[in-house]
């Protein structure tokens, strides 16, 4: 584990996975492996935004950590810390300073070794997402949901010893057929079979709250694995009801939710340790939306699901617990901000979900949903990836303008907005040079004032 680089301290290896294809379990099982050989640790709440002075106080723990005990501190080995799904500016600032504090020990003539490797754990959420994969390149691994030949076997050996203990009526024995992932797993996420058994699923879920719920739940969980807070859409569940008294009584409506319901959903902790919903994997969470999509009047889109979930009752009313709305609002605002990256650390230039809409949809209603989300998060992130879609896609340089001029507004340091700001100014006077250049029009003094007075002010 030494430094390839005289400059550079700080090394780090990325998994890439679909989720539920056990990208987090094989990294946690990575450290769990190494704990002997080396110190290892994860760095929680990494895949939201860290301050300055949080990040500070990480790599300061990292150092201490690194230190501990150690006689000669330029002679410990390597830390091996975890980032599951870290924020982009979380991920930069982070290894950046490591990479900074990690110089200042350095004294000359010592040999380089990596101070810290991190390892970085990346959902893909589109499961089209092509990464060219090079069995020499030892940077980052690929989890993709699929299986090899002897999996496939075994699962099918399998299938048939479940389905010949059911018919004989063997005690403990199941139906193979109720048994929803082990299928998938069995047709080898055979796309046919997912969305023929979610729509037949789908179809059997009647009661109107429910199929709304799941089409919430199913539109997060396409672009984020995380589980929802279930105490967030008690209202919109009617969980309060006024008996004859007149008094308030409360309904555990989640005892009510049906058995087809629960095969897509299920139960399980959010990040705050809060009661949640969460789609069974991601494939299901796609075929879910889908399939409620297809069997709207008039075929429903994500474009419009977005829309109706930030519109709703959820966020807006009456009785809703706070903390869970904030909850949810933090998962809200990584879907519409976070854009993945390839081993080659070249984003994508919007988030999966905006990405989505734009391709199948159009860069207009991507744009619509953008500009509803920022109006519900007020998040200056959310506004820099309207921006971002303005000038890109829609090449509007004043809507661009306005949009990243309101997330500067709250956040007037940060670099990565005031980049974003440049590669506006940028883009336009390019756009309009090529116009003046070919004779398409002529350049008067008016008009440059025009296009350059507002930057300079």
């Amino acid at each position: 584990m030494r430094s390839n680089s005289n400059h550079d301290f700080v090394d780090r290896v990325r998994i890439y996975h679909q989720p539920g294809a056990g990208g987090t379990t094989s990294a946690m099982h990575i450290l769990w492996t190494l704990r002997e050989e080396y110190r290892v640790c994860m760095v929680p709440n990494c895949s939201d935004l860290l301050s300055s002075e949080q990040i500070d106080k990480v790599v300061t723990q990292i150092m201490d950590f690194r230190n501990y005990k150690e006689p000669e501190h330029t002679k410990a080995k390597p830390v091996l810390v975890l980032l599951d799904s870290p924020d982009e500016e979380t991920e930069f600032q982070l290894l950046s300073e490591t990479n900074n504090r990690a110089k200042s020990m350095d004294r000359p003539g010592d040999q380089n070794w990596v101070f810290c490797v991190f390892l970085e754990c990346l959902h893909l959420t589109s499961h089209n997402t092509f990464i060219p994969h090079s069995s020499n390149d030892l940077s980052y691994v690929l989890l993709k949901h699929e299986l090899s030949l002897s999996e496939r076997s075994w699962f099918k050996d399998k299938g048939r010893a479940l389905q010949n203990e059911f018919d004989a009526s063997m005690a403990n024995s199941v139906n193979p057929d109720s048994l929803i992932s082990f299928n998938i797993l069995k047709s080898n996420f055979s796309k046919e079979f997912i969305s023929n058994t979610v729509g037949a699923l789908v179809k059997a879920i009647t009661r109107e709250e429910e199929r709304t719920l799941l089409k919430y739940i199913t539109l997060l969980n396409s672009f984020d694995s995380r589980a929802v807070p279930l105490a967030a859409f008690d209202e919109m569940m009617k969980v309060y009801h006024v008996d004859q008294k007149k008094r308030m009584i409360y309904r555990q409506w989640e005892n009510e939710l049906s058995d087809e319901f629960r095969i897509l959903v299920v139960n399980k902790k959010t990040t705050h340790g809060t009661q949640g919903l969460c789609s069974n994997n991601a494939l299901l969470a796609k075929a879910s939306l889908e399939a409620l999509c297809n069997a709207s009047d008039g075929r429903d889109t994500v474009s419009n699901a977005a829309l109706e979930f930030f519109r709703c009752s959820v966020f807006h009313g009456v009785w809703q617990p706070r903390q869970s709305v904030e909850n949810l609002l933090r998962i809200v605002k990584d879907v519409l901000k976070k854009r993945q990256h390839l081993p080659s650390s070249v984003y994508f230039d919007f988030p999966p979900m905006v990405l989505h809409i734009s391709q199948t949809e159009s860069s207009e209603r991507a744009c619509a949903v953008l500009e509803e989300g920022y109006k519900l998060t007020r998040d200056p992130f959310v506004a820099q990836q309207l921006a971002r879609l303005w000038y890109i896609k829609l090449r509007d340089w004043n809507q661009a303008s306005m949009a990243i001029n309101s997330a500067i507004n709250q956040l007037p340091k940060n670099s990565f907005l005031w980049d974003t700001y440049g590669r506006i100014f940028e883009k336009r006077l390019s756009s309009e040079y090529k116009k003046y250049k070919d004779g398409v029009e002529t350049l008067t003094r008016d008009k440059l004032v025009e296009i350059i007075e507002p930057e300079c002010q």
